[in-house]
């Protein structure tokens, strides 16, 4: 008899993209536009008030090639809702 289970996991990843080319990489103005629009579309994704403040580990930043990416996992996104 197997003693494991077996999981599997679908989610949707909302990406906002600055362009960041090298040499001088992306403006802070416009990774904190990413993260307000990220921010606000989290809020409306989970039916929360406009003030209501998204846990530290919600909205992430990513460095990319020439790019940088503020994201965040879309509640419902997948199969398991």
């Amino acid at each position: 008899m197997a003693t494991y289970s077996r999981r599997e996991r679908v989610a949707r990843t909302v990406e906002f993209v600055i362009p960041a080319p090298k040499p001088f990489g992306a403006c802070w103005t416009e990774i904190d536009k990413a993260i307000d629009a990220a921010t606000e579309e989290w809020r409306a994704d989970r039916g929360l008030a406009e003030h209501d403040v998204p846990p530290d580990n919600e909205i992430c930043v990513m460095p990319g090639d020439e790019e940088v990416i503020v994201f965040y996992e879309a509640k419902g996104g997948g199969s398991d809702g």
